[in-house]
């Protein structure tokens, strides 16, 4: 019976919460209208909304020259210190000239930071202190000053570890926002270019900005970007990885609709084709819309380098995308159902290896399948140091091991190396091509190629039917724009790209006016 109210008791408790009757006091007491009031009661209600914290810097001077009394609020830690005194406590305590009557004398003649804004309400107040601002209260005044003095402690500017390359700039983004726009500023002179800020996270109101030229976007897609974006309803936004999931059209899907780079010219050449870039704070992962799946195969350095080898390089990334999808399963299906379609020779070498292995084919490139995966992610998750070492001396020693005992033939070794090692060729799509893999065997392991055809033309129908910011995603293949081909399969010239490319919609029609 105990158990019985127990559960009745918290089944109210969360009906009660799900109609907003209860809310926590913190909410309550966190309005919109609340006012700014004497210094005293200032003070009181933010160290009673912030549970008077250690870090809480409140310090009260007199501004020299008045017997006006003011007040500072801030946090230690996100402050600068030396700021703090040199901007605002010094000028206001050693005054003795100006004539100070209200926060506009204060702002105009005496603080000397850069930013510096009035805040009129108390709950707007408090967000600024969590930003890592610094509020200033005044004796005998309705609003407060919000002065921007936080400490800057960015990561220096790297090449991203994910997305090297051998010819183009090394920079990449990092975890400042304040860091991460004048990258783009740099490369863009501009005065089109446009940022745009938001916030999002009921908790964290993360700050989050999107970037866009305004006279190549189109404007259509600027204003679905910013209503997803808006529509967001969580407690947090941690990471871009977060904004991704939350606007993308298909979270269905396997494969991503959103873009996302580490590389500040990489996101630049994007914006210069119409899309939408999206900076989060705290993350040095950009995202970019519309997302078509031909980017995928695509690399900043393809422009950077001549178009005979990027061209090359590129049907080499289409190649492996198939390869590292197909090649397990066309393996499995010819050995267990169109042997004929295999060279007697090569045929005759391959049932030699297998000679005594006790599993089904298909068992046994399932097992390497994982244990290929295994081995991955722990070189991933380890320490750098251990973790190759143990991803390339595992792998050796486990296959050979394996080959030697008769677990395994030597060539499902081979064929599941090749499959792997293809996967970091394309590695927008490593995670989709994971799980294809997988999903490729079942219809090949059950009826042959006529099952792998299935499936192949399957996930084409699914490419076929999936749309980023209403782009269809196949573009420019599917539907068929052979003006745009010259940077699809290949890279063409770029004295030959002079058209924009239609795929994304935009406002202009040429790139630039060099002659064909």
């Amino acid at each position: 019976m105990s158990l019985f109210k127990k559960w009745k008791k918290r089944k109210l408790n969360k009906q009660k919460n799900k109609n907003g009757k209860s809310k926590p006091i913190v909410r309550d007491n966190l309005k919109d209208d609340m006012p700014i009031r004497d210094l005293k009661t200032n003070v009181k209600y933010i160290k009673t909304i912030l549970g008077n914290p250690p870090d809480l810097i409140v310090r009260s001077i007199y501004i020299g020259g008045s017997d006006k009394r003011a007040v500072i609020v801030g946090i230690d830690g996100i402050l600068d210190k030396d700021l703090i005194q040199q901007s605002v406590i010094k000028p206001l305590v050693s005054n003795k000239q100006i004539t100070i009557k209200n926060l506009n004398s204060v702002r105009d003649h005496l603080l000397y930071a850069q930013k510096i804004n009035r805040v009129n309400n108390m709950k707007q107040v408090v967000i600024n202190i969590l930003e890592g601002t610094l509020i200033l209260f005044m004796e005998g005044e309705k609003e407060a000053l919000n002065i921007d003095l936080k400490a800057v402690e960015a990561r220096n500017i790297e090449e991203p570890k994910s997305e090297p390359v051998v010819r183009g700039p090394h920079e990449g983004f990092t975890e400042a926002l304040d860091t991460n726009i004048p990258l783009i500023r740099k490369r863009i002179i501009d005065p089109a270019l446009r940022f745009k800020m938001l916030k999002e996270g009921e908790k964290t109101i993360t700050n989050i900005c999107l970037v866009y030229i305004e006279d190549i976007a189109d404007p259509k897609i600027v204003d679905e970007v910013i209503k997803r974006i808006e529509s967001i309803d969580t407690e947090a936004i941690v990471e871009s990885g977060y904004i991704e999931q939350f606007i993308e059209d298909e979270p269905q899907s396997i494969f991503p609709t959103v873009g996302n780079t580490e590389k500040p010219d990489r996101l630049v050449g994007k914006l210069l084709e119409g899309r939408v870039g999206i900076l989060v704070d705290s993350t040095p992962v950009a995202l970019w819309v519309p997302y078509l799946f031909i980017e995928g195969f695509q690399s900043a350095e393809d422009y950077y380098s001549r178009p005979y080898y990027s061209s090359f390089v590129r049907t080499i990334r289409h190649l492996s995308f198939w390869i590292s999808i197909l090649l397990p399963a066309f393996y499995v299906a010819t050995q267990n159902f169109h042997k004929e379609m295999l060279p007697t020779e090569l045929l005759a070498s391959i049932a030699a290896a297998r000679e005594g292995v006790p599993f089904p084919l298909l068992m046994e490139i399932v097992m390497m399948l994982v244990t290929f995966e295994i081995l991955r992610e722990a070189g991933v998750r380890m320490p750098r140091a251990i973790g190759q070492a143990v991803s390339i001396v595992g792998a050796l020693i486990l296959g050979e091991a394996a080959v030697n005992a008769g677990i395994v033939g030597t060539p499902t070794i081979i064929i599941v190396a090749v499959a792997g090692i293809t996967t970091f060729i394309v590695t927008p799509f490593a995670d989709a091509v994971t799980i294809l893999r997988f999903l490729m065997l079942i219809p090949a392991g059950l009826i042959g190629l006529y099952g792998l055809e299935a499936g192949v033309l399957a996930l084409l129908v699914h490419l076929a039917s999936l749309n980023s910011f209403g782009v269809p995603y196949l573009s420019p293949v599917a539907p068929l724009t052979l003006d745009n081909w010259r940077d699809v399969f290949v890279r063409a010239p770029l004295r030959k790209m002079k058209r924009a490319p239609e795929t994304v919609p935009q406002q202009r029609e040429v790139r630039h006016r060099k002659p064909d």
